[in-house]
Parts: C-alpha cells; sequence; structure tokens
C-alpha cells in the first residue's frame, strides 16, 4: 500500500520554514534538483516534520501527555548529539539543512506563537510511580 502523499515536495515543507526564507531557499536549493528523496530521506523530512508540526500542536497544551509530547520534541530538537542516525543534527545534515538555521526558524516560530524561551523550558509534568506522584523537570 502506499502512503505517499499527493502534495508535492514544496507544499509539504513550506510550513516548516514560513518565518524564515533564507531556510526556505536553502532548502530547495538543496532539494529541488530530485523529483523524488531515497526513502531514507523521505523518512528523515517526515520525522522533521512531525517535529514541528508537534511543537506547533501542542505548546500551549495544560493535558500531561501532550507537554510531555512538547517537551521531548524540544529537546530532541535542541540536543547536538549527532551519533544517533535520527538524533536532529543528522536529520538535517542528511537532508541537506543546517540544524542552526532550523533551530532559529522553530525559535521564531515558538515566539509567533507566544511561546517564551523561559515557560517552555520551566514546565514540569508528573509522572505515576506506583500509588504517589513524582514532580519530574524535563532536560533543558
Amino acid at each position: 500500500m502506499n502512503y505517499k502523499s499527493s502534495l508535492t515536495l514544496e507544499e509539504r515543507t513550506s510550513s516548516l520554514f514560513h518565518s524564515d526564507p533564507a531556510a526556505t531557499g536553502e532548502y530547495f536549493a538543496t532539494f529541488r534538483r530530485y523529483s523524488q528523496l531515497q526513502p531514507e530521506k523521505e523518512l528523515m523530512l517526515a520525522v522533521l516534520e512531525d517535529a514541528v508540526a508537534c511543537i506547533q500542536k501542542y505548546a500551549k497544551s495544560s493535558d500531561p501527555k501532550e507537554r510531555r509530547l512538547f517537551h521531548d520534541t524540544r529537546n530532541w530538537l535542541l540536543t547536538e548529539d549527532d551519533d544517533w542516525l535520527f538524533s536532529f543534527t543528522s536529520v538535517c545534515e542528511n537532508l541537506g539543512l543546517n540544524p542552526g538555521s532550523v533551530r532559529r526558524s522553530v525559535a521564531r516560530m515558538e515566539r509567533q506563537c507566544g511561546i517564551s524561551e523561559k515557560s517552555a523550558a520551566a514546565h514540569c509534568y508528573r509522572t505515576k510511580r506506583k500509588d504517589r506522584s513524582k514532580r519530574v523537570r524535563p532536560a533543558a
């Protein structure tokens, strides 16, 4: 079964970088010459698209599970580790994107949505541990 989107590559990625024309230009300069991406790069693009969508969707959520998704995604985006194939840095580099440019675009998007760096980092969520709750602070 083919789950491939009927949208063009440009349509799929336009929302990723709508606030940063330089990142959009960098992205399309890399991919315009390819009519189809390799399957591995399609998967990496899907991971990056999902991360941006997750940040947009759950940034202001009050639901603990959604807040955790937001913070896990944000931590993935801010981590400099490139040892793992699907780390943010590796995904960007394999897609021909500058990780710093993408991070700046996402940070701009967060500011436009009214999310401050301080409020995003300071949020705590609860996890159940046997019969008691334990406060857990996400990694900064």
